[in-house]
């Protein structure tokens, strides 16, 4: 009788937890490429605290690493998390652009496209591969950019 007491306990017990959770995760990886003729500095901050999470300068016609982005279903966000603004400036002038959460209502984000942050608009970005559950974007800075870039506050 104990022993069908214990057996009986040890179901109820581990019938007590969860099962293993059996989502996929999901990679994004999302570069910069400047294919202008001009160098650019990108920089992703918080505007409320002020810390700066991505700070980088790319030269005319080279690309930045990739910016990991896990998500726990197959959809495209563009670059997500902390970010509340990015800036790319073009280092030869005070132009650039200056974007927020889509749609952007700073008024010196890109005309020709949307920003790159919290965007569904895959079409902004160049897919670049796939290997498995991990994709490869990246986000073009071109001449034309360059050439209607907003003078900057």
């Amino acid at each position: 009788m104990k022993k069908l007491l214990i057996l009986i306990s040890l179901i109820c017990l581990t019938g007590c937890y969860p099962e293993d959770d059996n989502r996929t995760t999901y990679y994004n990886y999302i570069r910069f490429t400047n294919n202008s003729s001009n160098n650019l500095k990108i920089i992703m901050d918080d505007t409320e605290s002020s810390v700066i999470y991505y700070d980088t300068e790319v030269t005319s016609n080279t690309s930045t690493e990739y910016i990991e982005q896990i998500l726990y279903s197959d959809s495209f966000y563009g670059i997500h998390g902390n970010e509340n603004r990015i800036k790319i400036i073009f280092t030869d002038t005070n132009k650039g652009y200056i974007c927020g959460d889509n749609p952007d209502s700073s008024g010196y984000c890109f005309t020709t496209k949307g920003s790159p942050l919290r965007t569904e608009n895959i079409n902004d970005f160049i897919f670049d591969k796939q290997e498995g559950t991990s994709r490869y974007y990246t986000f073009e800075i071109t001449q034309e950019d360059y050439e209607n870039a907003h003078e900057l506050p």
